[in-house]
């Protein structure tokens, strides 16, 4: 009985008071709606860093040259410090759980000619390893760099998929750039 008499109490106020009625289911249901795309956005955005993370490499370690936090022996406190080639193979001779190993040289802003046509870049030298390390699938027809380059000393060039869509973007010959020149810095 007295259950009945708060439900009825409670429909009479709501009459009385549509304004504050609708202001705080309004209110009520904004909040929940707030919340609930906050997370869906959250979880959305975990799920695109992952997925790039994945992109990079597997349990990959990524390593660069810093500067000192500290003077040593006379020496400032904030110089440079620079890695050599040889580091990165040091490093996984030393370290038995290290699988691949492979030092990775960024030029940014590297002016890339094919035709008529020239384009910024980001250009990398790398081992043939990187492919491994870094999951570089090469287009069907296409190669990535091999050890014999290496021993060569082949002038050997891997076009990324996304430099490759630009060059065939602009140039309708460029889609099969396999055995073409292509010129590096050179204008």
């Amino acid at each position: 009985m007295k259950s009945f008499m708060f439900l009825s109490q409670f429909l009479r106020d709501m009459r009385s008071q549509k304004t504050r009625t609708f202001l705080t289911i309004f209110g009520i249901t904004w909040g929940t709606i707030s919340v609930i795309l906050l997370l869906a956005f959250g979880v959305g955005m975990e799920k695109q860093m992952d997925k790039n993370m994945h992109g990079l490499g597997e349990g990959i370690m990524i390593i660069w040259p810093g500067r000192t936090s500290v003077p040593y022996e006379g020496l400032n406190k904030g110089r440079p410090l620079r890695f050599r080639e040889e580091d990165a193979f040091l490093v996984k001779q030393e370290i038995s759980q290290i699988k691949y190993s492979c030092p990775e040289y960024t030029g940014w802003g590297i002016k890339l000619k094919y035709g008529k046509n020239a384009y910024s870049c980001v250009m990398k030298g790398i081992y043939p390893v990187y492919s491994d390390i870094r999951n570089v699938i090469p287009r069907r027809g296409g190669r990535f760099i091999n050890d014999t380059d290496i021993s060569q000393k082949r002038r050997t060039i891997f076009i990324s998929t996304v430099v490759g869509r630009i060059l065939r973007l602009f140039d309708q010959n460029a889609d099969n750039l396999e055995g073409n020149a292509v010129d590096v810095n050179i204008f």
